[in-house]
């Protein structure tokens, strides 16, 4: 598998970590972004949109979208639930992050990385997504959904829970994405999903 992808994207970090958690190889190949790497015709040819990431397949098929990507990635692994309702609840997370904690945890970090962004604009948006992935647990927990593991995971992110839930690694992407926002970079030591 390929990669495409910019360092400093959110998106495509989740992506890294899902494939990173699961240990599966890939070639990561860097996009930039601000050097104009996706006006090109030939990333177009990859991505008609001309966004990262984006995942190409042994086969040359190519999927983008992050969460599009997570799912792909996690299809098959304990990872990925396989009753309906389970499903449903990985779809209402992911739509709930790209709603809520992509402004939240993912910008501040991409501006951090990028050096872009004032501190009044960062600290306020990492607030806001501290903010909305409690109101994820809450909602979770009202559910009786797959993901009561948030709360915890996001009290003791060193130590996630032995007991893993569907939406786990979607929950550790967003814990180890605010303590990266911190550290301006990625986080390191993250514990593999395999078995």
């Amino acid at each position: 598998m390929r990669l495409y992808d910019y360092a400093a994207s959110g998106n495509c970090y989740k992506a890294r970590l899902l494939l990173a958690l699961l240990d599966l190889p890939y070639e990561r190949v860097a996009v930039d972004i601000f050097a104009g790497d996706t006006l090109t015709e030939e990333y177009a040819a990859i991505n008609p949109a001309r966004e990262t990431p984006v995942l190409e397949l042994d086969d040359g098929t190519r999927l983008a979208q992050s969460n599009a990507i997570l799912w792909y990635v996690a299809e098959g692994t304990p990872l990925l639930p396989r009753t309906t309702l389970e499903r449903a609840r990985v779809v209402q997370w992911l739509m709930f992050e790209q709603e809520y904690v992509i402004s939240g945890i993912a910008a501040p970090r991409f501006w951090l990385m990028t050096g872009r962004g004032d501190e009044g604009a960062i600290a306020s948006r990492q607030t806001r997504g501290r903010e909305a992935l409690h109101v994820g647990c809450r909602a979770s927990r009202l559910n009786r959904g797959s993901s009561t593991i948030l709360c915890p995971t996001l009290r003791t992110p060193s130590q996630p829970s032995a007991a893993r839930s569907t939406t786990d690694p979607i929950v550790l992407a967003c814990d180890a994405s605010l303590r990266a926002s911190r550290k301006r970079s990625d986080p390191v030591g993250l514990p593999r999903l395999t078995s």
